[in-house]
């Protein structure tokens, strides 16, 4: 079976080569959809694009959509989760020129893109070992670095075979991830959230779809910071318990981790 790796992007140059570099091995296609708009309606560079020589390695594998149709959202009407859920179903575009090339138990792995699967999953995935039509990949939750763990599990990484696509014109990619399957596949891989820096973390607050966190009070740099350097919640949410661990006590981490993500270990 093939391998489909296909996920939205923005502007994380750097997790993107991580992402590429780790799962090169065991994926046969990457589909990259980038917008030209933000989710909030900015204007904003096509990064992968003006980038490519970073990737020069993997652009073989690449399937690369633009898509030039975000817009300004009323925000107040909740209008900037249209702008996300479109860019993610665009990955079907790229599913389309792929489909001479695919059979129905090809695999189709739809996330962000820092949300990292687990290339021992997709290796058993790819070569029988294991089988699913649809499945959540369960994930370990990281918070800005890898010594900040969330106590929560995230499931919204989704696996699903190309078959289910062809069989039911109705089901888009978006709708892939926002339910939940039957079937879940235990350590499924790592959710980086806000693996960056303060400057990195403000433009996200500031562009993502979830603009009621775009305020003063969660995008000073000093409250981003502190929430770094203290292993708390930038939102001060209550329900969100987030904790420290050392690398050494972590018996699962993502590959390559002591390589490329030494940025994001911070004890």
């Amino acid at each position: 079976m093939k391998i489909i790796d296909a996920f939205t992007f923005y502007n994380e140059l750097d997790l993107l080569l991580y992402r590429l570099t780790a799962l090169d091995h065991v994926v046969d296609y990457f589909i990259i959809v980038e917008a030209t708009k933000t989710h909030a309606g900015k204007d904003k560079e096509l990064f992968f694009e003006k980038n490519k020589h970073l990737y020069e390695k993997f652009l073989p594998k690449i399937i690369h959509i633009i898509d030039e149709d975000l817009f300004v959202p009323d925000i107040s009407a909740g209008q900037q989760w249209n702008n996300e859920i479109h860019q993610r179903d665009e990955i079907y575009r790229g599913l389309e020129i792929l489909e001479p090339l695919l059979t129905s138990n090809d695999y189709v792995v739809i996330t962000d893109l820092d949300e990292i699967p687990d290339p021992k999953v997709l290796f058993d995935l790819k070569h029988g070992n294991i089988n699913h039509d649809y499945g959540a990949l369960e994930m370990d939750f990281y918070y800005y670095n890898l010594n900040c763990k969330m106590a929560e599990i995230w499931y919204h990484g989704k696996v699903v075979k190309f078959g289910i696509f062809k069989s039911n014109p109705n089901i888009t990619c978006n709708t892939i991830r926002m339910s939940r399957p039957n079937s879940i596949i235990k350590k499924g891989g790592w959710h980086l959230s806000y693996f960056g820096d303060g400057n990195f973390i403000k433009n996200k607050l500031e562009n993502f779809a979830h603009q009621e966190f775009n305020k003063e009070q969660y995008t000073n740099i000093d409250n981003i910071n502190t929430s770094i350097n203290n292993f708390s919640d930038i939102f001060k949410r209550p329900n969100c318990e987030q904790y420290k661990i050392p690398i050494a006590e972590n018996k699962y981490l993502p590959p390559l981790y002591d390589t490329m993500l030494t940025r994001f270990i911070k004890l």
